[in-house]
């Protein structure tokens, strides 16, 4: 029997009931596993780099960092019980706005009543720390002194959340609210948004769960005043729907179109309460930013990487000064709900503004945007989440910052002749329509390494298209390979399975499908089109150029293999009859594409007048391009862009 999964935190901690929720609804088996147990900081502490929870490990022993990323990598392998994402744009985008607001905004309330009624929450929450943070069998002694140690940082963290005696009476008026407006909604719905948990859900379950309702004191509050919340908090916390209270009520959504009141009016709440304080952070955001150009996108620019912030924001809240640190996570997931929105001209864009625009945060920012849901920092840093089976994620990159563009990113399925290929999708926001770039995997497939390059190649002007060609098989990412001998094996010859279930035909008959994409969308110029492959990939990218002449102006093979081969098809020969501009680079040490073939191939492309440049890394590897490969070269892998980019800029301008 396989291994479940293993969530590493803490039955008090919020980020942890996120994730616990959405695995319990979800139905898949796990194990809560203490922070305090053997393992964690001995094993699970120096492979993510810092001690943080949640930690899920995975069957297979990978591990994934924070309650935001661990949800979002179940939704994009698909075959959720519940989705957590609405198909509707509008929907999504308010599920996105709600998952901000539960697990940032509401930490202030989360804060002021865990550790300002000492009288009636400190005989449970100090053996709760103590159950959860101490060794399983320590002496009273250390579990109290393992509370103390923590209280003690909690209590100094309160003031950077804005927790004071002056604004304590601001906290519990606010909460109040909340509570009263969100008990009505439920009065109608067993969700926020309808008939199922949503992320907005699991965004909100965090602090109403782990301190609001199990702390005693506001526990006791929450039963009081808002027992529908209390029963929606026990709900998330069932397997199954556990919806008996509304028995005309299936799992479907409300309808995006005609919102109910009482969701427009916590969306409300929302723009009075926690907008100012997004758009303070922001502010700070830029400002640091702006004395900091050095910073690469994606990284936080502190010097320990435990470290959450850059520095502290003063805003006017509820007609008083308030002081807050600025932390770049609530910019990571900020940047979620930047994301949710279409890009402009696109299907469901003017629904989405529209129902932004027509909430009680009417006023609208410098680019003409209204604010629910669109503050924006000028460029990305980094996250407090890190998943080590795909890397850390860039938070964004959508800089204001001159010369570097708003990005716009998506991932959809697109048809095609054999199903729905799931596709990520990144351009700038502006100065469209932009030359289509279609970036073809290596064997490994989908993975954020990949994204993170197809947004480099999106930020200087491009179009990109990442498709996953391993749909027909119904796999989306591989990456990272175990490190036991056996089970590595066994992933290789995985790996090289599906790679032998792709062909030429195949590949090109996804790009047709790209490409007719890509002619619907107003921000593609799918008439200029290049192509970049890596791996398994170098030769479809090559092969492009001849099933759509014309159109494939420019296309890049990196360490491809299987470059000049007896086939009709071979990549070398498919060159020699196409009009397009062609780029090999081609590693020294490469078992799959030798390196006496690298003469011979830029020989026979010289003889026959193609358009090519055939280049050798010297004592580069196949893989050199990729950061969490150990063959990475970063000398060659800058040169590597270097060249790519200059073909496209020589092949594919207007």
């Amino acid at each position: 029997m396989t291994a479940p999964y293993r969530l590493h935190g803490t039955p008090g901690s919020l980020y942890t009931a996120k994730a616990r929720s959405f695995l319990i609804k979800q139905g898949i088996p796990f194990e809560n596993v203490p922070a305090g147990a053997p393992g964690f900081r001995e094993r699970v502490v120096p492979a993510v780099g810092r001690w943080i929870i949640p930690v899920l490990e995975t069957p297979d022993g990978a591990l994934i960092q924070d309650g935001s990323e661990i949800i979002d990598r179940f939704e994009r392998q698909g075959g959720l019980r519940w989705p957590t994402l609405p198909e509707t744009p509008v929907l999504r985008v308010v599920a996105r706005l709600f998952e901000l607001f539960g697990g940032e905004g509401l930490l202030r309330p989360a804060m002021h009543y865990r550790w300002n009624f000492d009288a009636v929450n400190q005989p449970f929450i100090g053996r709760d720390f103590a159950a959860g943070l101490a060794p399983p069998g320590a002496p009273a002694a250390e579990g109290e002194a393992t509370f103390a140690f923590a209280a003690e940082r909690m209590r100094r963290a309160m003031a950077g959340f804005g927790v004071s005696p002056e604004s304590i009476p601001l906290i519990e008026a606010a909460y109040e609210e909340f509570l009263d407006l969100f008990d009505s909604h439920l009065a109608a719905f067993p969700y926020l948004l309808g008939g199922r948990p949503t992320v907005g859900d699991y965004g909100l379950i965090g602090p109403l769960y782990a301190h609001l309702g199990r702390d005693p004191y506001p526990a006791d509050l929450m039963k009081r005043r808002a027992y529908r919340v209390w029963r929606w908090v026990e709900r998330m916390n069932a397997g199954g729907l556990d919806a008996a209270e509304y028995p005309d009520h299936g799992p479907d959504l409300v309808d995006a179109e005609v919102p109910p009141p009482t969701l427009e009016a916590l969306m409300a709440f929302i723009a009075r309460d926690y907008l100012p304080e997004l758009r303070a952070m922001v502010a700070f955001a830029d400002g640091w930013l702006a004395e900091r150009p050095e910073i690469e996108p994606g990284t936080s620019g502190l010097k320990r990487p435990g470290d959450r912030v850059i520095g502290q924001a003063t805003f006017d809240w509820r007609g008083a000064p308030i002081t807050v640190n600025v932390m770049p996570y609530r910019l990571y997931l900020l940047q979620k709900v930047q994301d949710a929105i279409p890009a402009a001209g696109g299907p469901g864009h003017d629904a989405v503004m529209a129902m932004l625009a027509r909430r009680p945060c009417r006023d609208r920012d410098a680019h003409g945007a209204p604010p629910c849901g669109t503050a924006r920092p000028s460029r990305g840093l980094g996250s407090r989440s890190r998943d080590l089976r795909l890397g850390p994620r860039l938070a964004y990159d959508d800089g204001r910052r001159p010369g570097r563009p708003v990005m716009i990113e998506r991932q959809l399925d697109i048809a095609t002749p054999h199903g729905a290929c799931t596709t990520f999708i990144v351009h700038p926001e502006r100065e469209g329509p932009h030359p289509v770039v279609l970036f073809l995997m290596d064997a490994p497939a989908i993975r954020e390494e990949l994204r993170d390059m197809a947004r480099r190649l999106a930020s200087v002007g491009y179009y990109v298209m990442l498709p996953n060609l391993y749909y027909r098989s119904g796999v989306m990412e591989l990456w990272p390979f175990p490190t036991e001998a056996a089970a590595l094996e066994a992933a290789r010859e995985r790996m090289f399975e599906l790679m032998g279930s792709l062909s030429p035909a195949l590949v090109m008959s996804d790009c047709a499908a790209m490409l007719a994409f890509a002619d619907a969308d107003d921000a593609a110029d799918a008439t200029r089109v290049g192509t970049v492959g890596y791996c398994m990939s170098g030769p479809y990218a090559i092969q492009t150029a001849g099933a759509f002449p014309g159109r494939v102006r420019a296309a890049a093979s990196i360490h491809g293999v299987s470059l000049m081969t007896e086939a009709a098809d071979s990549p070398h020969l498919i060159a020699r009859g196409s009009g397009a501009g062609f780029y090999f680079g081609c590693a020294q040490i490469d078992r799959w594409f030798p390196e006496e073939m690298i003469p011979r191939l830029a020989a026979d492309l010289a003889a026959h007048g193609v358009d090519a440049e055939v280049e050798t890394y010297p004592g580069a590897e196949h893989g050199f391009v990729f950061p969490q490969r150990p063959a990475y070269d970063r000398a060659s892998a800058e040169r590597h862009w270097e060249r790519v980019l200059s073909l496209f800029r020589r092949k594919l301008s207007a």
